[in-house]
């Protein structure tokens, strides 16, 4: 069971797992960066890393496959030394 807004709902082992990588990514950013505007604009930004070639992180999560949203986390939370 899950509570947000007063409104409750059975979430499935995937919807958590997406959402558990989505807010480790918030907080990777938060450790990465002092600048507020660089915590919620990263994501959006576009990347040249090998990886992004160019591509927002955004972009690449909206394709809604859960492989996508597990690469990009793997290298945001890279990004603050977590050692991926």
């Amino acid at each position: 069971m899950f509570i947000f807004a007063g409104i409750r709902t059975r979430l499935s082992a995937d919807q958590i797992e997406r959402i558990s990588y989505i807010l480790n990514m918030h907080q990777s950013l938060r450790v990465i960066f002092d600048n507020p505007k660089n915590v919620s604009g990263f994501m959006a930004m576009e990347n040249h890393n090998p990886y992004f070639k160019g591509r927002r992180p955004l972009d690449i999560i909206a394709r809604g496959d859960f492989a996508s949203l597990y690469e990009v986390y793997k290298r945001v939370d890279a990004l603050r030394g977590s050692g991926f």
